[in-house]
């Protein structure tokens, strides 16, 4: 145990601002071969007494500018900053449980998973798609978008008891989660810590795998069409070949709201889209709606970063790629003029231009 939180430690990123505790990382990269043993004393006695300290549980919120106006909150993205110690504490229960826990997250899900990532999550997918639109099928596709899933995580829903938690471990993690609390930082100032009702702890080790665990058994609502999800990015998909295929589709579909729903988590049906990918001159066409509103049909979606089309050819990938590296070429060119050696100049043109379409 010694040994993981001397390693731990040793890992800590120096150039992160300052935890709420205000101990710096810094001092405990230094002091990694002499204070193990006193944090592991101290993390035995939390999981002993099934108590997670009050000052590991406040969370500094550090709003970063996003885009568009600056005065719009929503404009922003709150950046939690957790205690440098407790996040030690996290990332060796993280190691300990991790390939017990990953074994039973279900197949289709891709976020958060060693081996696994958005690139293994398309490649899966549309191998699929684009072996059934080689044989002249249509295939729908359905994105779906769900409102702030992370922070609507109901705590009382986490049925952490079905995936073998049990005893103090289970009461450690109901510790865990409970009486959270979070103040926003901004400018110097520091607001009154208000306390977190729901959401898994964000900026924390734990967090992502206790929201793989809680929407774990979503896919479940699933029959008789493909889900492919990464972390909350959720898409389904069916073969059609008449109308009996669609209405299976959005039968699954409205199967997966009234799930996710009963779960806390309801989706945006403003930004869920329906995907037609087909070659063929005439369609088989069938509205999908959510709570009564149609959802919108596309040519083109954003999909994990890449645009898909609906005849899955990449034209407007290619073109997005290249509008976004000419532009930075431009900026290059204008930021570079007093820059006269070739070598600098070729590292940022291959560092910043090329990278966007190599």
């Amino acid at each position: 145990m010694q040994d993981h939180v001397a390693a731990v430690l040793r890992t800590l990123d120096n150039d992160k601002a300052h935890r709420p505790d205000g101990i710096p990382a810094r001092l405990l990269i230094e002091a990694a071969s002499v204070i193990p043993p006193s944090l592991c004393d101290l993390f035995n006695n939390s999981l002993r007494t099934e108590v997670v300290l009050r000052k590991w549980k406040l969370a500094n919120v550090v709003p970063v500018f996003k885009k568009g106006d600056k005065e719009y909150v929503e404009n922003h993205r709150p950046i939690s900053l957790l205690s440098s110690i407790s996040k030690v504490l996290e990332r060796c229960l993280f190691k300990c449980m991790k390939d017990r826990m990953f074994s039973q997250i279900n197949p289709c899900q891709h976020g958060f998973i060693p081996g696994r990532n958005c690139i293994t999550q398309l490649i899966e997918v549309f191998d699929t798609i684009g072996n059934l639109l080689d044989r002249g099928k249509q295939i729908d596709v359905l994105y779906l978008d769900m409102s702030k899933a992370f922070d609507k995580v109901s705590h009382k829903c986490l049925r952490l008891r079905d995936f073998g938690f049990s005893g103090n471990i289970l009461k450690w993690f109901q510790s865990y989660l409970q009486d959270r609390r979070q103040q926003t930082t901004i400018l110097g100032a520091t607001s009154s810590p208000t306390p977190v009702t729901s959401g898994v702890p964000q900026g924390s080790i734990l967090g992502p795998l206790l929201f793989l665990l809680y929407e774990n058994y979503l896919p479940s609502s699933i029959v008789n069409i493909s889900i492919a999800t990464y972390a909350d990015d959720t898409k389904l998909f069916k073969e059609i070949n008449c109308l009996d295929d669609a209405t299976a589709l959005h039968d699954d579909l409205l199967n997966f709201e009234t799930c996710s729903s009963n779960a806390g988590v309801q989706l945006n049906t403003s930004k869920c889209k329906a995907l037609c990918v087909t070659r063929r001159r005439k369609t088989i066409e069938h509205p999908y709606s959510l709570v009564n509103q149609t959802l919108e049909t596309s040519k083109h979606e954003r999909d994990l970063g890449e645009w898909i089309s609906n005849n899955l050819t990449w034209q407007k990938q290619v073109l997005e790629q290249c509008s976004k590296a000419n532009k930075l070429l431009g900026f290059v060119k204008r930021s570079t003029r007093n820059i006269t050696s070739q070598s600098v100049r070729r590292t940022l043109y291959l560092t910043l231009v090329r990278s966007q379409v190599g």
